[in-house]
């Protein structure tokens, strides 16, 4: 299954949430995530930005669909999910590009020019 790292920036009325109602944030997003299908691995906070970062698993549809309830709360004001993979499938995946790579010819840029021309 897929791996992620979710990011997302608190609102200033959410972080002043977690200022005066200090929870365990891991606990509630381990919450939120399950209901969407995705198992969390890691939450991180970064005081500095005001930013949740978190490392889970799941569909890239489950984790839409995380993020999308996360961000119809109200308590963030930015999001984003990057989809990450270990070195060993990157070994496996660059050997398939490797392969795919030399059966595609790129146009020149005579070609590419034409192109523009005919439009």
């Amino acid at each position: 299954m897929p791996k992620f790292i979710m990011k997302a920036r608190y609102s200033s009325e959410a972080f002043r949430g977690v200022i005066t109602d200090p929870i365990d944030r891991k606990e509630t997003t381990k919450q939120m995530l399950q209901s969407a299908g995705v198992k969390l691995h890691e939450w991180y906070f970064a005081p500095d930005k005001g930013e949740s970062y978190v490392i889970a698993e799941g569909t890239h549809d489950q984790v839409t669909l995380a993020r999308m309830v996360a961000m119809a709360t109200g308590a963030f004001v930015d999001s984003e999910s990057i989809q990450i993979i270990t070195s060993s499938e990157l070994l496996v995946l660059a050997g398939n590009a490797n392969s795919v790579g030399k059966e595609y010819v790129a146009p020149n840029m005579d070609q590419v020019d034409r192109m523009l021309l005919d439009e």
